[in-house]
């Protein structure tokens, strides 16, 4: 398996009021009776509680969470899960099994504002995805049985147990002959064994900015797309919902990619998924088993052309080859799997051969069928989400359990699915039209997106007088004038504040400012001292209009050198990963820029501050032409000079 840490976090609503020291007493308790059923994970049975209440500038609260569907990339791993498992520990190192090395796992409790998350990191050799189901359904029963008291014993047993697998221990393993390892090797081409470690990658390999976001496919999109996947199939085949969603989710992928690695028509493109090997080993397996018992077969090969068919004849066909590929994996097949890992010196090295960055594979994992939503209570509810934290990987896709029934999950609630892709392949999935019709991405995708959105509400309400008699008699112009500057002040206000705050962290890390922010900085202080100078609202002051179109292109300016930092991808640019998030977030202190994951750290201010420099060059262009009125229409030139002469008199005295 890849030698990396997998994640799981489970996220639960909790009451006012609770007592966090009896929550972390009773998991603690039952953390540690379910490490005494599962030595492997423990060693010397030894580990250390870390106990984070995070703040909502860490992580959203858990109003906001659920609000928006539970972002996975609002939740950044190395704020839920322990630090050595995350970041420059992922993937695992390549270390000699014979002695003590990177943790096997490791688990962190995160109280947020109206909620906790309970997070587990155990590398992937050791557990797969039912693995983390079937541990955290016996954490959840331990705690629970804990909380009310009861005997942390006496759980039912297992209905089978794992025979043994003493071929892969034998001392002289069994000899394969030249055309049987050849039949194997065929069989399994994503299955590789090496007798020592990859070669690492070229010096110059950089991996590809990577956006994540949940993709939802309601319950009644999902049924049509199964019924067209299940266009002319023959009597006595089925297709699943499963096989419905890869099928369109492989054509997304190519079509995603498509721009970007411009393929050859006749390129091969597969399909290769997770399949869970439990039940379909001819022999029984412990449901309370938590090692890797996935395997990862492949559909037959087909060209781009074939995969970017006609949407009605392709989709059957793509579905079919899913499910083939899904029947494959029998008896058989997980016999042979044995055998083929019989010939390796050292399993320690054997890896998944897969077109990881910027393939035309489809990729997926299974996660569907886990029964997390109604398994998993602690004693205080079972889950509102399940959630991989803010996954990078470039391809891959997850699809999740259902929600239906969970919480405010409405009637159409189908299947939600984690996707992540280059940024730019990732922009194409967003304008897709094909892809539209049976998915649509949850709302957390536009979190941090709105300020921009609203500006034109927030305007339409300053800029349209109450009442029509207030115009007439000259006092509506004033209403607004005092409006604009305070709105003018609190932006400028604002983005100062986030600024500021950013030149104090890099000035901790004795890096340079960006000459683009200190500008920016100069100019909010000059739009601070003009705003409160000209809020006062007296008819001479509107004779400054000249300055504030000064203003306005000053902000302009400032806005475009922001913008054009991050352009289009905003906190998935270099810059945002290289510079803002990486100074924000004070990774510095983790290891060197580039090397460590800066996730979302800094995205939401970075996102404010360019909205509220918007805002403020718009406020500037607003009070420019709103003095230009005030000027044509109120003010005349002979009683304004009598005016600033009478108050010039009155300061003198």
């Amino acid at each position: 398996m890849p030698k990396l840490y997998m994640h799981m976090v489970e996220i639960f609503e909790l009451p006012q009021g609770v007592s966090k020291a009896s929550i972390v007493r009773g998991l603690a308790t039952g953390l540690e009776r379910t490490l005494a059923d599962y030595p492997i994970l423990s060693g010397r049975s030894h580990f250390t509680l870390h106990i984070k209440d995070a703040s909502p500038e860490d992580i959203p609260a858990f109003p906001v969470l659920d609000k928006h569907d539970f972002p996975v990339h609002l939740l950044d791993a190395p704020k839920v899960l322990p630090e050595q498992f995350v970041s420059r520990h992922f993937p695992v190192p390549g270390s000699d099994i014979s002695v003590i090395g990177p943790a096997v796992g490791g688990a962190q409790i995160t109280f947020i504002e109206g909620g906790i998350i309970i997070g587990l990191a155990i590398t992937h050799q050791v557990c797969d995805g039912p693995g983390f189901e079937s541990l955290f359904t016996a954490w959840a029963r331990y705690t629970a049985a804990a909380a009310n008291g009861d005997s942390p014993n006496g759980f039912a047993a297992s209905k089978s147990e794992i025979p043994s697998r003493s071929i892969l221990s034998l001392e002289n393993k069994p000899k394969l002959t030249a055309e049987e390892l050849e039949r194997l090797s065929a069989k399994f081409p994503i299955m590789k064994l090496r007798d020592g470690p990859p070669a690492p990658p070229p010096a110059d390999f950089k991996m590809p900015v990577v956006k994540t976001r949940i993709w939802h496919f309601p319950k009644s999109k999902l049924q049509l797309l199964k019924a067209q996947c299940s266009a002319g199939l023959e009597p006595g085949t089925w297709i699943s919902t499963y096989d419905a969603i890869l099928s369109i989710m492989w054509r997304a992928t190519v079509r995603a990619k498509s721009r970007l690695l411009k393929p050859d028509p006749a390129t091969p493109s597969k399909a290769v998924h997770a399949v869970n090997g439990r039940g379909r080993t001819g022999f029984p397996i412990s449901d309370r088993y938590i090692g890797t018992a996935i395997t990862m077969p492949q559909s037959k090969t087909f060209t781009i052309s074939e995969v970017l068919g006609d949407l009605e004849t392709t989709l059957p066909v793509l579905a079919q080859a899913v499910r083939e590929s899904t029947n494959s994996v029998n008896p058989e097949y997980m016999s042979d799997l044995i055998k083929y890992a019989v010939r390796s010196s050292n399993l320690q090295w054997s890896e998944l051969d897969m077109h990881w960055v910027l393939g035309l594979d489809c990729m997926a994992f299974d996660w569907h069928t886990m029964k997390s939503y109604e398994n998993h209570d602690f004693g205080f509810g079972t889950p509102a989400a399940l959630r991989w934290p803010h996954p990078n990987f470039e391809g891959f896709f997850f699809v999740l359990p259902s929600r239906a029934g969970v919480r405010n999950a409405g009637e159409d609630e189908g299947i939600e699915v984690c996707f992540g892709l280059e940024e730019t392949c990732y922009a194409q999935l967003e304008k897709d039209r094909e892809f539209a019709r049976y998915a649509e991405q949850s709302r957390g995708a536009w979190v941090c997106d709105m300020p921009q959105h609203m500006l034109f509400i927030i305007f339409s309400t300053l800029i349209t007088p109450a009442h029509a008699n207030m115009a007439e008699t000259g006092v509506a112009h004033k209403v607004i004038s005092v409006v604009l500057r305070l709105a003018e002040l609190a932006s400028a206000i604002i983005v100062l504040g986030i600024l500021s705050r950013f030149t104090y962290l890099a000035g901790i890390a004795q890096v340079h400012i960006d000459g683009r922010i200190i500008y920016t900085i100069v100019v909010a202080c000059l739009g601070i001292l003009y705003s409160i100078f000209f809020c006062p609202p007296f008819k001479t002051l509107f004779l400054g209009f000249p300055f504030d179109f000064v203003m306005f292109v000053m902000w302009l300016v400032a806005y475009c050198l922001l913008q054009t930092r991050t352009g289009s991808h905003t906190c998935s640019a270099n810059w945002y990963y290289d510079y803002w998030g990486y100074y924000w977030g004070r990774f510095w202190r983790v290891g060197p820029v580039g090397t460590v994951h800066v996730g979302s750290a800094g995205c939401s201010s970075w996102r404010t501050a360019l909205a509220f420099s918007f805002i403020a060059w718009f406020l500037h262009l607003l009070s420019g032409v709103l003095g230009i009125y005030v000027f044509s229409t109120y003010i005349k030139l002979d009683e304004t000079k009598t005016d600033l002469k009478h108050h010039a008199e009155k300061l003198a005295k």
